[in-house]
């Protein structure tokens, strides 16, 4: 089974049960609900920002000895 697929089928799921259970709460408490759900994907989503920053700083640092690397090799290859 394709890892994108079980990825999308469960957010569809996870998504369809959210909705299912919030609409079954009155409207107060439905209104937290959706304030607490809202909490999490902010939560969720500046800690993958961070993650990002920190990941791509790691890439940056590591493409120039890649390139260094491969400039003798690419420089003696014929018809480049």
């Amino acid at each position: 089974m394709d890892r994108h697929f079980l990825a999308v089928s469960l957010a569809l799921l996870a998504g369809a049960g959210l909705q299912f259970v919030s609409a079954e709460f009155p409207q107060r408490q439905q209104e937290l609900f959706e304030a607490l759900v809202g909490f999490v994907a902010v939560a969720m989503l500046t800690w993958m920002v961070f993650w990002m920053r920190r990941a791509a700083q790691g890439l940056v640092a590591s493409l120039p000895g890649r390139w260094i690397r491969r400039l003798p090799r690419a420089a003696s290859t014929p018809g480049r």
